[in-house]
């Protein structure tokens, strides 16, 4: 099929090359029907069906219009930008869609299975010009079985002619007409003699579709000859036809004809035909979308509407499907084409332009980037395990919610969670695959609410760099899963981008006060961490109303007198459902929250020996429900005692803590919140922390130069600035509040991540607007050279920027590889709590070490660097251990050290088997202990959970990475229960 457009625009309107393509789409897609529903093709005279004949007349076109093109442009690289524009986009969206859409929503196979299948992946291969016919488990049941794209078979023959004719040109063959028109003839010659079906009895369709292209591509050198007397040479050709015809060679004499009565037509403008292509040119877009749309038709309708319902039916949604993509790829592609020829400083003009703009003009690129990285992460973890808490929480309330509709929310299990975290679930089945491929949707929707916002914060260079940061690859990894971070992630960022509106561009229309009431909606019923925020937010709103109103002072006469009572609509209908919400758990259950779980955060977020943190973190287990047990509440700590209780506990576990402890304790915790936590940086790499260490040090230095330009009144005046620094200054004021709030609940990184760095994201955006708003692309031409560079406006230096920049990445980089040779984790021995010694060892016979030297009963010297000690764990101390069954367990083992240079750089802890195995489990960073050889006896703690659990004879194997002629003592080594939960019962039980 021609998949190539005219010269110019004007031929649109002067002739009738729209018309006769679009009718040939059209006669392609009737003659496929009658092979799609298992009838015979009608067709032309018995040489080709009607689709035949419609591909014929696509080539003699193409023949004709793409040497029309080269001749006017006689350039190879141009020439095949713009064949590459014409045919690859679409063909490209097809292709995709049909494979990763359609074929999804079709194919008889599991859904998994489908997108892995081999055949599925091999379909992509159509952009290769190796056309692929056939998906799994696609169109198996149909008429025509198993076809899913049968007209994409032409398209590599009509690009072999590109190729041909640009090598042509490139050799220097087409530049005089007469040597292209004596090459086309030597193909004809060769053709008419050893390659045409008259002759060898068979068609060969990709000589016979090149004999009709060059036939067009020779009509348009002598057009000169046949314009000046079109119906001499048409009854030339007709005589000729008929007498080759009557010799019985039907396609030679098709050949003879066909070209020049379908040249003449096309180039004619009669009042009718020459306006088909008013609305566009759907040619190309009906030939590639017919053939699947046909058979999805028919494996849906039919036999019920018959033929000529299944026709009109495919017929209406293959031209709107075609428009579509003439107005929103195609032609939009075209206006990439190349211009014709110009001199080389127009060339260099155009580089120059072109880099001097590349945000401002390239910013579908940046969300483009996004969008295509995130669904791309998400795609290949479709099939990932599910995680603990969808598994136990989430995926039951939603499954109970499908079994039992809206009653679900009369029963206990409703308040376990906040009501998105399952009625999201809930809409898509509660299947994972499909909850995970509607989550590409919510990213989807991230991603251009955060470039809006970013946008209207700094211009395109804040969008791109907000674009960058959510790229990180902390936020996406939530997305395939069954969590609540989707679903408030979207919310918020939604919320984001209506304040951002309504601040920014000060709207106030009924449409951005719905957009923010919804998206605050969505975040409060995922998860509820806004949920004093937003209240106060609106109370500080109204009383900003009522102190204007009432004082009549410069608040009356202020921007945010028009803002304020937006956002404090926005905000108060927001309020609507999870006040309701609120409402029903009172009285229904007695339970005046959303849901329970904030009594386990604080109990977490201030047990002193998980230092407020994932137990994990330092190899220990959750003890919450054992220490609800033993309280003597029955259930789990999502049950109303449950919660109660945590809270309980988490008030007693405060009030232990000395004025001095607390600071620390919660100077720890902000360090974590604000750079993550060293467990996580070690799971996930320091890209992490590299990350959130720019983000931060971008607002300090951003906050730095504001408060500069203020004192020094070089701030700048454009009225457009001040509500975006308003702005900035809201989200700061956000992720200050979400910090104070965080501080005393559980901490992880996907709090840490999900929960502030919405907010630093959008800040770090505006900050680097910020700091370079005065940098911008500069470029000059001459005659012999042309340069492209940085320049400042303003007159504004341009070292300040640029030296800020450096310094922040140069103190990101310097201030983690510092913090990383110095920070550790490990169990506090001064908060350990009550402890239940479990096992004992004093006795050094059932010491073994390598690479020490004896030197007394309990002393060794260090001969070899590493040195190891082993502390042997008989059958009788497994047993003991496994007897008590301890909820978390410790390894306390007393050890002095002594060495002339003090320094040692850590000691490592594992078990060693009898069989010689190491046992560690995966997070080694609580194992590893910084130690001083300074002589004084030091606790060496650890968890002895999981793998240092023992569950067989073995030993705790000590290495010690200190230097030769190091003096160890041995004092003794402990396991140890830790009776923290014990405790904190007792002082909740009334």
């Amino acid at each position: 099929m021609s998949s190539t457009l005219p010269a110019a625009a004007s031929a649109h309107q002067a002739n009738n090359f729209d018309a006769v393509r679009i009718i040939a789409a059209l006669a392609v897609l009737v003659s496929h029907h009658y092979a799609l529903t298992a009838q015979a093709e009608p067709s032309f005279l018995g040489l080709h069906t009607w689709g035949g004949m419609a591909v014929i007349v696509f080539f003699v076109i193409s023949g004709y219009l793409v040497t029309s093109s080269w001749y006017n442009d006689p350039s190879f690289l141009r020439f095949s930008q713009r064949r590459i524009l014409r045919i690859w986009p679409a063909l490209a969206v097809v292709v995709v869609l049909t494979a990763y859409g359609l074929g999804a929503l079709v194919t008889s196979l599991p859904l998994m299975e489908y997108w892995t299948h081999r055949a599925t992946l091999d379909y992509l291969l159509t952009l290769k010009m190796n056309v692929h016919f056939m998906l799994p488990g696609v169109f198996t049941n149909n008429p025509y079985a198993h076809g899913v794209n049968g007209s994409l078979w032409t398209i590599p023959l009509e690009v072999r002619c590109y190729v041909v004719m640009a090598i042509a040109g490139l050799l220097g063959l087409m530049k005089f007409r007469s040597v292209w028109m004596l090459l086309i003839a030597a193909y004809m010659a060769w053709f008419l003699t050893k390659g045409t079906a008259d002759v060898t009895g068979q068609l060969n369709h990709g000589r016979d579709l090149s004999a009709f292209f060059l036939a067009g591509s020779a009509l348009y050198l002598l057009q000169p000859q046949w314009k000046r007397h079109p119906f001499a040479w048409i009854l030339m050709a007709l005589v000729g036809a008929a007498v080759l015809w009557a010799c019985g060679w039907h396609h030679t004499a098709l050949l003879l004809l066909l070209p020049i009565t379908v040249l003449y037509i096309g180039t004619s403008a009669t009042p009718v035909l020459r306006h088909f292509g008013r609305w566009g040119d759907p040619s190309y877009g009906i030939y590639l979308f017919a053939f699947p749309v046909q058979q999805t038709v028919i494996l849906y309708t039919w036999p019920d509407l018959g033929f000529a319902g299944t026709l009109i039916l495919a017929l209406l949604i293959t031209v709107g499907l075609a428009y579509a993509s003439w107005h929103l790829i195609e032609k939009q592609a075209l206006k990439f084409k190349p211009s014709r020829k110009g001199s080389k400083s127009q060339a260099l003009s155009l580089v120059v332009q072109s880099a001097r703009s590349v945000y401002e003009r390239a910013q579908w690129f940046w969300p483009l980037l996004a969008c295509i990285t995130g669904l791309y992460f998400i795609f290949k973890r479709l099939n990932a395990p599910v995680l603990i808490d969808p598994a136990n929480t989430y995926l039951p309330a939603a499954r109970a919610f499908l079994e039992q509709g809206w009653a679900f929310l009369l029963t206990p299990q409703s308040y376990h969670v906040t009501p998105l975290a399952y009625l999201w679930l809930a809409l898509w089945g509660a299947d994972p695959t499909w909850i995970r491929i509607a989550n590409m949707g919510l990213w989807v929707g991230c991603v251009w609410f955060l470039w809006r916002t970013c946008c209207m914060l700094g211009g395109v260079r804040a969008g791109a760099v907000g674009m960058l940061l959510m790229l990180s690859p902390e936020l996406v990894r939530y997305f395939p899963s069954e969590m609540t971070e989707p679903v408030y992630l979207f919310g918020i960022f939604g919320w984001m981008y209506a304040m951002a509106r309504i601040i920014i561009d000060q709207e106030r229309s009924v449409s951005v006060v719905a957009l923010g009431a919804l998206m605050l909606t969505i975040t409060l019923l995922s998860r509820p961490v806004l949920q004093l925020i937003a209240p106060a937010a609106l109370l500080v709103c109204v009383g900003y109303i009522a102190y204007g109103m009432i004082s009549g002072s410069e608040v009356s006469r202020s921007n945010w007198r028009l803002r304020a009572p937006v956002i404090a609509w926005s905000i108060g209908m927001a309020l609507i459902l999870p006040i309701a919400l609120i409402v029903k758990n009172g009285i229904v259950f007695g339970l005046w929250g959303m849901g329970t779980g904030s009594g386990t955060g604080l109990y977490l977020g201030t047990h002193p020996l998980y230092q407020g943190a994932e137990p994990g973190f330092l190899g220990f287990i959750y003890d919450i429900n054992a220490m609800i047990g033993l309280a003597g509440h029955a259930g789990s700590h999502l049950t109303m005692d449950g919660d109660r209780a945590a809270r309980a506990a988490a008030v007693w576990q405060l009030q232990q803590m000395s004025i001095a402890d607390g600071t620390m304790f919660f100077l720890r915790k902000l360090w974590w919140w604000l750079a993550h936590h060293p467990a996580q940086i070690e799971a996930f790499g320091g890209f992490l922390r590299k990350v959130r260490f720019f983000e931060l040090l971008v607002v300090l230095a951003s906050i730095g130069w504001f408060v500069y330009g203020w004192l020094r009144k070089t701030g700048s005046h454009n009225q457009r600035a001040v509500p975006r620094t308003q702005f900035a200054g809201c989200l700061l004021v956000m992720f200050l509040l979400m910090l104070c709030q965080l501080l005393p609940i559980l901490h992880n990184s996907r709090y840490s991540s999900v929960l502030l760095d919405p907010w630093l994201i959008a800040l770090t955006a505006f900050g680097i607007a910020h700091l370079t708003a005065t940098i911008h692309w500069e470029g000059a031409i001459h005659r012999d050279r042309w340069a492209i560079g940085l320049t400042s406006r303003e007159g504004a230096s341009l070292w300040p920027p640029i030296g800020t920049l450096a310094l922040i990445v140069l103190i990101t980089f310097a201030g983690y590889n510092a913090v990383k040779k110095r920070e550790t984790i490990s169990v506090d021995p001064k908060h350990m709590g009550q402890t239940l010694t479990r096992l004992h060892i004093q006795d050094s016979r059932r010491i073994e070490t390598f690479g020490m030297q004896p030197q007394s009963n309990h002393e060794w010297v260090i001969q070899e660097s590493p040195a190891a000690l082993h502390v042997r764990i008989e059958r009788e101390d497994v047993q003991t251990i496994s007897s008590a069954q301890p909820i978390n367990a410790l390894w306390h083992t007393d050890i002095a050290l002594r060495s002339n240079s003090h320094r040692c750089r850590k000691a490592e802890v594992a078990y060693f088997t009898a069989d010689g195995r190491i046992l560690q489990p995966s997070q080694r960073l609580p194992l590893q202990h910084p130690i001083q050889a300074d002589g004084s006896i030091h606790s060496l703690i650890t968890h002895a959970n999981h793998e240092l659990r023992p569950n067989e004879p073995g030993s705790l194997r000590i290495v010690l990475h200190c230097p030769i002629g190091t003096s160890v003592d041995w004092r003794g080594t402990r396991l140890l229960e830790s009776r923290h939960a014990w405790d904190a019962s007792s002082h909740i039980q009334h």
